[in-house]
C-alpha cells in the first residue's frame, strides 16, 4: 500500500482498503514520514480511540503523544467529525450557506441593501425565494465538485460557529490532516472540510475509506472526488482473503417465519407509514410542487 502511495506528489492521498487491512497503520506511517502535528477526523468515538491506541505500535506513549482534547498539547489529535458541527443539521447548514451566496450575489448590485432586498423577497414572494435558494444550492454543490470560483471562499459560506471551530483547528499548526471513513464527506461536510484544508494551508491530506461512496447522482460523485481526487491506492477484499489477512466469508440465507407479535408490529408500522405517506402525496404542497416541476420541464422542452 505504501509503495502504491509513492507516486503521489501533491501531498493528497486517497486510499481505499477493507476493514482489518491496516488503513490506520498506513495513515500513521504517512503522517510520521511527513512529521509535525497530525489531526485525525473520524465518524465515531470508537474509531477515534483506535487511532490513539495504534500510536503505541510506533513506540509512542498514547497518553502523552496523542489526545482527543484540542486544548492539550499533543503530536496527534484524534477527534470526531462532530467537532466541526452536527451531522443532523447538514442539510440546513448547506441551505444557510446557499443563502449567504445569494446575499453576496445581490450585494454586487444592491450593496448594503442586499440583506433587506432578500428579506423582502422571502416575505412577499416565498415561491421565488425558494427557487433562488435552490438555484444557489445547485451552484454551491457544483463548485464543490469542480472547484470553480463562485465569489465566496469556503470559510465565508460557513456559519460563525463552524468558522470558529475551524479557526481553533488552524491554530494548532497541523501539518497533516487525516480523514477517516472519508466517504461520508458529501455536500455540507465537503464544504466544511474544504474550508479546513484551505485554512491549514500547506498541510497534507490523507483520505481513508473501506467503501467508496455510492452516490445517488453524478453530482455527488464529483462532489466527493473534488475534495480528494481519484483513488491513489486500493486493496481489494478478495485479495486480502486470498492472502489470509482477512477471514473468508460465506453467503447464506436462513428463512424463518414471524411470530404473531412481530407480524402485528410490522402490520401496524406499514399501516402508519402508508397513512403518513398518503398525507404527503395527496397534500396540496406536494401537488403544487409536482405541477410546477412538470410545467418547468414543458417550458424547457419548447
Amino acid at each position: 500500500m505504501l509503495e502504491q502511495c509513492s507516486h503521489v506528489t501533491d501531498q493528497r492521498w486517497h486510499l481505499c482498503a477493507p476493514p482489518g487491512s491496516g488503513k490506520t497503520l498506513v495513515g500513521l506511517e504517512l503522517a510520521r514520514r511527513l512529521g509535525g502535528r497530525t489531526l485525525v477526523l473520524s465518524p465515531t468515538t470508537a474509531i477515534r480511540d483506535q487511532w490513539l491506541g495504534a500510536t503505541a505500535l510506533f513506540g509512542a506513549e498514547p497518553r502523552t503523544f496523542a489526545s482527543t482534547d484540542l486544548a492539550r498539547p499533543a503530536w496527534l489529535y484524534s477527534v470526531t467529525y462532530q467537532l466541526l458541527g452536527n451531522p443532523g443539521q447538514a442539510e440546513r447548514e448547506l441551505r444557510d450557506a446557499a443563502r449567504r451566496l445569494w446575499l453576496a450575489e445581490v450585494a454586487e448590485r444592491a450593496g448594503d441593501s442586499a440583506a433587506d432586498r432578500v428579506a423582502v423577497v422571502e416575505r412577499d414572494e416565498p415561491k421565488r425565494a425558494k427557487r433562488e435558494l435552490n438555484r444557489h444550492v445547485r451552484v454551491l454543490r457544483r463548485s464543490l465538485a469542480s472547484g470553480e470560483d463562485i465569489g465566496l471562499a469556503p470559510d465565508q459560506l460557513l456559519g460563525p460557529g463552524t468558522a470558529e471551530l475551524i479557526d481553533r483547528n488552524a491554530a494548532l499548526e497541523i501539518t497533516c490532516l487525516v480523514l477517516d471513513e472519508c466517504h461520508h464527506l458529501l455536500d455540507w461536510w465537503a464544504l466544511v472540510v474544504r474550508a479546513l484544508v484551505e485554512r491549514l494551508d500547506s498541510a497534507a491530506v490523507i483520505g481513508l475509506t473501506a467503501t467508496l461512496p455510492d452516490p445517488g447522482t453524478a453530482r455527488e460523485e464529483l462532489n466527493y472526488t473534488g475534495l480528494l481526487g481519484p483513488v491513489d491506492a486500493e486493496l481489494h477484499l478478495a485479495a486480502m482473503v486470498a492472502e489470509g489477512g482477512i477471514a473468508p466469508w460465506r453467503d447464506g440465507l436462513h428463512v424463518t417465519g414471524l411470530d404473531p407479535d412481530e407480524a402485528a408490529f410490522l402490520d401496524s408500522w406499514a399501516t402508519s407509514f402508508g397513512e403518513r405517506l398518503d398525507a404527503v402525496l395527496l397534500g396540496e404542497p406536494f401537488i403544487e410542487w409536482a405541477v410546477a416541476r412538470i410545467e418547468t420541464a414543458d417550458r424547457n422542452l419548447f
